[in-house]
């Protein structure tokens, strides 16, 4: 296991990319972009002989809050939207299901169906 110090204690030595994204709390597709636009990503590194890619974590995080994080601030839009009125269900409203065909009255033709044929017989009336 990987030696630990008090201020940057990380799990492992190295990260693969998808680890170090999950470990930092980034998506993979904008680690990818930063990546695809040629952002000098410091920590990456390329293992020999392989198509793999592992981070170190000491200096990818010093540059992940040097240069990426910003502080939470009330002009931030997380912060400064308005939340949406959603309006709520109304429990036991049963009218919505009974126009849907097949919903609710799906299986009564078969136990409550009390309609027979009438009897072709002269003289018989029901």
């Amino acid at each position: 296991m990987a030696k630990q110090t008090e201020q940057n204690s990380y799990p492992q030595k190295y990260f693969l990319v998808p680890e170090a994204c999950r470990h930092f709390g980034l998506k993979l597709r904008t680690f990818k972009s930063w990546r695809e636009t040629g952002i000098e990503i410091p920590g990456l590194m390329k293992v020999r002989g392989s198509n793999y890619y592992v981070i170190d974590p000491i200096p990818f995080h010093t540059w992940l809050i040097e240069t990426r994080l910003e502080p939470a601030t009330q002009n931030n839009k997380l912060h400064n939207r308005t939340p949406k009125n959603i309006p709520l269900r109304k429990e036991g409203n049963n009218q919505s299901r009974e126009k849907v065909s097949g919903v609710d009255n799906g299986f009564k033709s078969f136990a409550t169906d009390t309609r027979r044929p009438k009897p072709n017989i002269p003289g018989l009336t029901l």
